[in-house]
């Protein structure tokens, strides 16, 4: 049997070799931890003024869930959301209706409240379009209804109805 010589060329080609394999494995590893990241469901939540809540339920990277849940944390009414209104639902955040006002809430005829309230969601399409798409929901006893759609710039910051766009 043939004995390997530990000489410093010997080493020195492991240590490349044990190096190089590094190198390559390690972009690998790191770019499926972030797939893995990327597909994770996230639910982003709004509670309302009757300890409702509003959830933002990520499916996939383009398929979003707006669900309402109950007090007891039951979910009583949800919609699934993909390419709705025009637009590819990338990301969405919820966003004020109007200045500080994530809630609004919705005055009868007689101007007295009602139990009823808005609530703004912004899409972000992941493209560079300039304006994005808004979503008004109005949040009833039972369900999410879409009141209103307007163009909407995320990257504002601004509330759904600031006079900005129209």
């Amino acid at each position: 049997m043939r004995q390997i010589l530990w000489n410093s060329t010997t080493k020195n080609v492991l240590k490349l070799a044990f190096f190089l394999l590094i190198c390559i494995h390690s972009p690998l590893l790191s770019t499926n931890s972030r797939k893995k990241d990327y597909f994770e469901q996230k639910i982003t939540e709004l509670i309302l003024r009757d300890k409702r809540k509003i959830r933002l339920i990520r499916q996939d990277p383009i398929t979003w869930e707006v669900a309402l849940f109950s007090k007891e944390d039951k979910k009583i009414w949800g919609h699934v959301y993909s390419e709705d209104f025009d637009t590819l639902w990338n990301s969405i955040v919820f966003v004020p209706v109007k200045e500080n006002i994530f809630e609004l809430p919705i005055e009868n005829p007689n101007g007295e409240k009602s139990s009823y309230s808005q609530v703004a969601i912004a899409i972000w399409h992941g493209g560079v379009a300039p304006t994005g798409t808004g979503v008004v929901f109005t949040a009833k006893e039972h369900e999410l209804v879409v009141s209103d759609t307007p163009k909407y710039y995320i990257e504002s910051g601004d509330p759904m109805y600031s006079g900005k766009i129209k």
